[in-house]
């Protein structure tokens, strides 16, 4: 069988960012990897702006660039999905259409992969604009996913050999509108026979308010999406993690997917919403809620946990108004310094101190109904 003779397909799919659009294929454009070993593809999902006309028009003069029009989808998966089964090279890299790239990634990113075999590569991405921040990667041959960083960032935005995603069957969640990225590159990451890291930045992400909808990745997301998510991420860490390695992966999972759903998208979401994401919740990752993980938490999120973990949805929406008003702030307090005490005796201390509603307390502390 012959190898592609394609490097790398990039795959774009846009909505309604022609400006912005411009800048990342220019910067695409000027990459050093050779133009015959580059295919960029790029999927309007149903732009009513300027994004297709200009497309058309830079696509006559860059043979490598490949564009197709559909009907608006709502999320970037269907895009990215038509362009995953139209590309040709033996690396696939998924592009933000309002991102973009310095000359040399694409280039170090392939020589990273070819000389040392890996299936996965991840380089570092610098956040600028609202809220900028910086990925905490180590460089590695060989990445162990939790001592190296990967996890830390389960965004599409990496370097994949094809015939991984192939011999997966891999593609995006078409029914989720965010978070899809989470499970497809954390599905990718636990399959790879190696993940390989650069500390060199080669990839920068614009983070910024557009008011249109298209950034769908910088909107808010509902509960239900959230509890999607942490649910199909549970799955997969459960098939695929020794069950001794998988509290460092829960990890993530927990305070960083879960833990904010639990405050402005849980109470944003309606009775009936709150309480059947709770119950999914109890049934899937929260059963992974360790003293140890909550021993390492002293803010308002341990509090949301315990109680999403032991408690109903109007204990949770009782927290969330008390905590709201400050009138508990001193609970965060008092709960954070006990930070060696075990789940039971956590929980039996917040609910000494919040009574909870449906609840009365036993002499004891214990709250029983």
């Amino acid at each position: 069988m012959n190898e592609p003779s394609v490097g790398v397909s990039v795959i774009i799919s846009t909505y309604n960012s022609s400006e912005l659009l411009a800048g990342a294929l220019l910067a695409l454009r000027a990459q050093t990897l050779p133009p015959e070993q580059l295919e960029v593809i790029v999927v309007d999902d149903g732009s009513t702006d300027d994004t297709w006309s200009d497309l058309e028009i830079l696509a006559e003069s860059w043979p490598q660039l490949w564009i197709f029009r559909q009907p608006n989808s709502g999320t970037p998966s269907v895009g990215r999905n038509v362009g995953l089964r139209r590309a040709t090279g033996r690396f696939v890299f998924f592009h933000d259409a309002d991102d973009w790239m310095p000359p040399y990634a694409l280039q170090e990113l392939v020589d990273r992969a070819d000389t040392l075999d890996a299936d996965v590569v991840v380089g570092r991405t610098r956040s600028i604009g609202i809220g900028h921040r910086h990925s905490r990667l180590r460089e590695a041959a060989d990445a162990d996913l939790i001592t190296d960083g990967v996890w830390r960032s389960l965004s599409a935005q990496k370097l994949f050999r094809r015939t991984l995603l192939q011999r997966l069957g891999l593609e995006f969640c078409e029914d989720m509108v965010q978070g899809e990225d989470q499970i497809f590159a954390a599905t990718a990451l636990l399959a790879a026979r190696r993940v390989s890291t650069l500390t060199e930045k080669t990839y920068y992400v614009r983070r910024r308010d557009r008011g249109d909808g298209g950034n769908l990745s910088r909107r808010p997301q509902s509960l239900a999406n959230k509890v999607l998510t942490c649910s199909r991420l549970t799955r997969q860490i459960e098939a695929s993690v020794p069950v001794d390695q998988q509290p460092a992966y829960f990890r993530r999972v927990l305070l960083r997917t879960l833990a904010p759903a639990l405050d402005g998208p849980f109470m944003n979401a309606g009775p009936e919403q709150q309480a059947a994401a709770l119950t999914e919740l109890q049934a899937t990752v929260l059963p992974h809620l360790t003293d140890r993980l909550l021993a390492t938490v002293s803010d308002a999120r341990r509090l949301r946990l315990l109680i999403a973990a032991t408690g109903t949805a109007e204990d949770l929406r009782h927290l969330n108004r008390r905590l709201r008003d400050g009138t508990e702030n001193r609970i965060v307090e008092q709960v954070s310094a006990h930070r060696t005490r075990k789940l039971r005796r956590y929980t039996d201390r917040l609910r000494h101190l919040l009574p909870l509603s449906g609840a009365r307390r036993t002499p004891g502390g214990r709250a029983e109904r």
